[in-house]
């Protein structure tokens, strides 16, 4: 699925985490559990209708082949009309299904008709009352479909696949809590799931554990991101760039015979792998403008990781052991810091996406080493760590390339380094365009409280009584995240002086 670096289940009368399972029932099978049920979920995010249905089709097509062994359910919301008028361009190219409408059933083989195409979200398959009023960015949704799966199609093995425009983590747009993704614009906010609600969703589900989450979204392969799930999965399937998603017939033809971990982690590497090449390899090149490595032909810099969460719970303990170790050399003798390597790792470490402030975690804690040596050890056992978590993680040609400049070649995971600020210029908090097609731009205050300021005028003004009363600080956002409970990540961040600029989320405006 594409999905842009922005980033919703079904809030209705009858849909809470008690709900009792309403909706359509799965026609003739029955209830013999399978090798694995695949459990989708997803909205159109304005402009990914059309790929939705193509993505489902293919996954069609190869269930034809894996009866009793893998089905795959879904649950999905439909765009606006103009969100939809984005994804069809007229005449016979038509969605499947209707504006706001929100489907729960199951894809099986007979959804392609004899012309070779998905026939289905139809109306028998329109779930609950309200529609496009439905709030599915919800934890009580999401676990109301995770019910319903389990009761409809029992698994020996459960993959919650959330597929449609994420965000990852971000600091600077964090009221109060993770938000990343499935975008819904029928709600004012356009409100995204937050990661925080999936690990909730799973928790208070009857299945209490799923065996991957697989993000098929951008830039959810954080630190944040996966410390937040680590409770609730096995394994966790994400990507660090802007992602155009994967290939559903072979996620479901790679699952077909997989009877245990060693098996899944092999087949499901050889997936990703086989996406990599034959998917991003192959793309056509992208925008070749930007002044950042990240972000020349960004189509084809992409990578996806498989992440075990077990062995990923030793990166916590280490990335403490890092930051404390950070935090006390800096404020007990900041001269033992190269501040001009200080600051080159703020500017030099590989951000997956320009428009993000997403940092390469092993890219900047060997920056950082360069800085002060004595940080090395530290550095050298969470970079061990990271490396450990990833049954196995692949980068295009083009992100290879990249390396050949950088100080430590591969990918880890990212992190937030701050608040889109980027050191030396004029760009603060791009909240609604750019600064070429907006001139203001939203800042925050050390108390967290909003207002603007034009980047022509250099002059700033408060915000609206509403949005001068949002409770932004620091302690109610990222402090409350599972990742920074367990490291204390944002003490740098709070006292880095070189990025970003007075720290997230407060933003010091000229």
């Amino acid at each position: 699925m594409m999905a842009a670096a922005i980033a919703g289940g079904i809030t209705m009368a009858s849909c809470t985490s008690s709900d009792s399972g309403s909706g359509p029932s799965i026609p003739y099978r029955d209830n013999t559990p399978v090798d694995y049920t695949i459990m989708f979920y997803s909205a159109g995010g304005e402009n990914l209708d059309k790929e939705t249905e193509s993505d489902l089709l293919n996954a069609a097509k190869a269930l034809q082949a894996v009866d009793k062994q893998v089905r795959f359910m879904v649950q999905y919301k439909y765009s606006t009309q103009e969100g939809i008028n984005k994804s069809y361009s007229g005449g016979d190219d038509v969605p499947c299904g209707v504006a706001g409408g929100l489907y729960r059933f199951e894809l099986l083989p007979s959804h392609i008709s004899q012309h070779g195409v998905l026939d289905y979200f139809k109306n028998d398959m329109l779930y609950g009352n309200q529609q496009s009023a439905s709030q599915i960015y919800r934890a009580d949704s999401i676990t109301s479909f995770i019910n319903y799966c389990q009761r409809n199609a029992p698994a020996k093995n459960y993959i919650l696949m959330f597929s449609d425009h994420g965000a990852g983590y971000a600091v600077w747009d964090d009221f109060p809590k993770t938000r990343g993704i499935v975008s819904d614009k029928f709600h004012d906010g356009n409100p995204d799931i937050s990661v925080c609600d999936i690990r909730t969703a799973i928790a208070n589900s009857n299945m209490k554990h799923v065996k991957m989450i697989n993000f098929d979204a951008c830039l959810m392969n954080t630190l944040e991101v996966i410390s937040e799930v680590a409770d609730v999965t096995d394994y966790v399937m994400a990507s660090s760039h802007i992602s155009n998603g994967g290939n559903y017939t072979e996620l479901v033809n790679y699952l077909r015979g997989v009877n245990d971990d060693a098996a899944f982690e092999k087949n499901m590497s050889d997936y990703l792998n086989g996406t990599i090449q034959g998917m991003y390899n192959t793309m056509n090149e992208g925008d070749t403008n930007s002044k950042y490595a990240a972000g020349a032909n960004e189509k084809k810099r992409c990578d996806w990781a498989l992440t075990n969460t077990a062995k990923f719970k030793a990166v916590l303990p280490a990335m403490k052991a890092f930051t404390d170790k950070l935090v006390s050399q800096y404020n007990n003798n900041a001269s033992n810091f190269d501040l001009s390597k200080l600051e080159y790792a703020a500017n030099n470490c590989y951000r997956p996406s320009v428009d993000n402030d997403l940092y390469d975690m092993g890219q900047y804690v060997t920056l950082l080493a360069k800085a002060n040596p004595n940080l090395d050890a530290e550095a050298t056992a969470l970079k061990t760590a990271m490396e450990n978590a990833q049954v196995c993680h692949y980068y295009t040609n083009q992100v290879n390339g990249d390396f050949n400049n950088m100080e430590y070649k591969r990918l880890t995971y990212t992190v937030n380094l701050g608040a889109k600020v980027n050191v030396g210029e004029d760009v603060f908090v791009l909240r609604n365009g750019s600064p070429d097609d907006n001139k203001e731009i939203q800042c925050y205050d050390s108390n967290g409280l909003s207002f603007y300021y034009n980047v022509v005028n250099r002059t700033w003004r408060l915000g609206t009584l509403d949005e001068t009363n949002v409770n932004a600080a620091w302690e109610n956002t990222y402090e409350t995240t599972a990742f920074d409970k367990a490291t204390k990540w944002s003490r740098w961040l709070k006292l880095n002086p070189y990025f970003p600029i007075n720290n997230p989320p407060f933003i010091k405006c000229p």
